[in-house]
């Protein structure tokens, strides 16, 4: 079972990088595109700043910011929600070695993400996660940064919390048949 549930019912609860981080920002963008494409699932973004600072900042990377109904980003700056959902920080080298360095210039090679300047009150070394929560409230499936996966893949998550999904909409529509076929 999901420890502490924010404001999801079924979909995906993200934490994210230091606000500045380029891995942060393409995450943002990905849950922006996977909301639009599942407008029945709810994504949730968790920052480490405050909440003026997480606006402005989801404001400068994408004009979609705050229209979109079921993606919500909210702060938590004493980082409570990390430490219920078992996120620890990043290790030095995670993140600045090599490994880190090099996905952050393939980042901003192929899709034009670099470097911000570092939120105010954003952890560098607080370690990004992600949780596919279905509609009971258990987990489907986590995903955590580490050396060598930066960028959660957002697409693993809609597929783990959609099968349940599916299959309540088939059970769903076999019992309307057969109430029909009876009548």
């Amino acid at each position: 079972m999901a420890p502490h549930n924010p404001q999801v019912k079924e979909g995906v609860v993200v934490f994210l990088r230091h606000l500045g981080c380029p891995f942060a920002e393409k995450t943002l963008l990905q849950m922006q595109n996977s909301s639009l494409d599942h407008p029945n699932l709810d994504f949730v973004g968790v920052s480490h700043a405050d909440e003026t600072t997480t606006s402005k900042w989801a404001k400068a990377i994408s004009e979609k910011h705050g229209e979109i109904k079921n993606l919500k980003l909210i702060s938590d700056e004493r980082r409570k929600l990390w430490a219920q959902w078992g996120l620890e920080d990043h290790s030095l080298l995670e993140v600045l070695g090599p490994r880190s360095i090099a996905n952050v210039v393939t980042l901003r090679l192929s899709e034009g993400i670099s470097n911000r300047e570092t939120a105010k009150g954003s952890n560098r070394y607080a370690r990004a996660g992600a949780f596919a929560i279905n509609a009971d409230g258990k987990i489907k499936y986590t995903w955590l940064s580490s050396l060598s996966k930066n960028n959660v893949r957002l697409h693993f998550f809609r597929k783990k919390v959609s099968e349940k999904h599916k299959k309540k909409k088939k059970k769903k529509n076999k019992k309307t048949k057969k109430k029909k076929k009876k009548k």
